[in-house]
């Protein structure tokens, strides 16, 4: 990524530091909505990221289910954490410029299942 203003796509553009410069918010850049209002691109931005909880809810779940990992661990807290943990590490990764705040956050959620 070069430095100022980042095209994501024809006629769109991202200031580094704003919303859309987290994981998060590039995907919602990325999908064609309109900068402005900002409301609308939260609301995909938050869409995006209940869609992909979900996915990794389900997969728990199913681990869960199929006595994966203790009982009384709850999938659905574990899949947030897991997805905050994920966008935690892909902010910090490019910042570091480097994979290891990546590779410890996801190791440290497989290691509580």
């Amino acid at each position: 990524m070069r430095r100022g203003n980042t095209d994501l796509q024809p006629g769109l553009r991202v200031l580094p530091g704003s919303a859309f410069s987290k994981p998060a918010g590039r995907a919602a850049a990325q999908s064609g909505l309109p900068a402005h209002p900002m409301a609308l691109s939260r609301v995909a931005a938050a869409r995006g990221l209940r869609r992909w909880e979900g996915r990794i809810r389900e997969g728990l779940r199913a681990m869960h289910a199929r006595s994966e990992f203790p009982a009384q661990a709850s999938p659905d807290d574990l899949a947030l954490a897991t997805l905050a943990a994920l966008q935690g590490g892909l902010l910090m990764t490019p910042l570091q410029r480097e994979a290891k705040p990546l590779e410890v956050a996801l190791d440290a959620m497989l290691d509580r299942l």
